[in-house]
């Protein structure tokens, strides 16, 4: 099975902060705003001046709190950051030749310090961004390729999550919440009602669907966005037709001939429409429908061992914009890679539904879901005169499995703050350009 590596395409978030709404108290500013501080580059000069002027004394106390050597003897470069989930500036200081370097704020919030490396090529930069989630940024490296998607840095995703305070209070005892931020009335999807083909499957002595992941959670975003108003030229949800994929699917011999059969099955979700009786396929959404449509239409590379598995993710942000070109409406959809400070920045502009993608995940393996909400939480500590605050989300999806409880009127968890395997890229409806 062909495992997909997502992309971080660091050169968006020189965009992000230039529309930040107020959902989370996050106001906007924009490139000039931040070049012509003169306030903060007061406060900048005193910053750099004072560590510059105490870097003994520095050295002394990191050593007495780490036990790791400190050698630097003066500071090679400086420069303003943004922070943009806080609409905050902080202050990056890069001591001289390997000797490290530190992203500081005026309250003398350490939000990075490593004792050795040279970031030089963040001297290209006039502003520096810093995500609370990711670390330092470099927007001038694209880290793309054509055949295998890459991310930086490596999570491990545990999904499958229930109960979100109790998971936290057990996995991460030092955290304690923050905010939160959850999409209300959402109408989970169920693969089992959009899934056109099942197969028996002899490791788990049962039937499986046909690995529609993508096509459903790219519905499940889409329908959000209709009914929350943001696309209200999109059928709704209670729009279906009847679906006979012999005469207007064209991959039907193809799964037919593979072993797949019909989908038999009556809806499992409460929240799709029961139209045309209790049966999935003679209530397939029109929404969904053109989304598969648009599959054939356009080539894209999907077959009997699944449509995650081939088709590429800068297909998917094409196939979201050609069924919303269908229907008159024209997002621009950006890829923010592992970022989940990205995602809480999106979720404060407009506050609609993501779309998440997950590899090797431990709950999911390979996986795309709706991405419908976060909590933070936040670990506070510190050392000599500095402060630091560490953050971690876990992220609210709808991952087109867990009928029973959504159903129940409960909401369900991944986690992408572990430290082996996984990896997540988030695709946004980006207003910000």
């Amino acid at each position: 099975m062909k495992k997909i590596k997502l992309l971080f395409l660091l050169s968006l978030l020189t965009i992000v902060f230039l529309s930040l709404g107020s959902n989370l108290g996050v106001s906007a500013k924009g490139i000039d705003d931040v070049n012509s501080s003169d306030n903060y580059k007061v406060k900048h000069n005193e910053l750099i001046d004072f560590i510059a002027n105490n870097l003994d004394d520095l050295s002394e106390e990191y050593y007495k709190y780490s036990g790791e050597v400190f050698n630097a003897n003066s500071i090679e470069y400086d420069s303003i950051g943004y922070i943009m989930t806080k609409n905050e500036y902080v202050s990056y200081i890069d001591f001289d030749g390997n000797n490290g370097y530190m992203v500081i704020s005026p309250e003398y919030e350490l939000y990075e310090f490593e004792v050795e490396g040279d970031l030089d090529y963040l001297r290209n930069d006039e502003i520096i961004y810093y995500s609370e989630y990711k670390g330092l940024s470099d927007h001038n490296i694209d880290n793309s390729s054509d055949d295998e998607l890459k991310t930086i840095g490596s999570n491990v995703g545990d999904g499958e999550i229930f109960d979100a305070d109790s998971y936290m209070s057990q996995k991460y005892t030092e955290f304690s919440f923050e905010r939160e931020y959850s999409i209300e009335n959402y109408e989970h999807i169920s693969q089992s009602d959009t899934t056109f083909y099942c197969i028996y499957d002899e490791t788990i002595g049962g039937n499986v669907t046909e690995g529609n992941c993508v096509l459903n959670s790219v519905y499940s975003m889409m329908n959000s966005w209709q009914n929350t108003g943001l696309a209200p030229s999109l059928p709704s949800s209670s729009d279906v037709i009847k679906y006979d994929p012999a005469t207007m699917d064209p991959k039907y011999d193809e799964f037919i001939n593979a072993g797949y059969f019909l989908n038999p099955y009556r809806i499992v979700s409460k929240f799709a429409k029961r139209i045309n009786g209790d049966k999935a396929l003679d209530n397939v959404p029109e929404l969904y429908a053109k989304i598969r449509e648009i599959i054939g239409e356009r080539g894209y590379d999907y077959g009997v061992d699944g449509f995650y598995n081939n088709m590429h993710y800068t297909d998917v942000n094409y196939l979201i914009s050609f069924v919303a070109a269908e229907y008159g409406f024209f997002p621009e959809i950006s890829n923010m890679g592992d970022d989940l400070s990205a995602m809480e920045a999106y979720f404060a502009v407009n506050g609609r539904a993501q779309l998440i993608i997950v590899s090797d995940s431990t709950s999911y393996s390979n996986h795309a879901m709706a991405c419908i909400g976060f909590r933070k939480y936040k670990h506070e500590s510190g050392w000599w005169i500095f402060s630091k605050t560490e953050y971690k989300y876990l992220v609210e999806v709808d991952d087109g499995h867990s009928e029973t409880q959504y159903n129940s009127g409960g909401k369900v968890w991944y986690d992408p703050n572990g430290t082996s395997g996984s990896s997540e890229t988030i695709l946004v409806y980006d207003t910000m350009k």
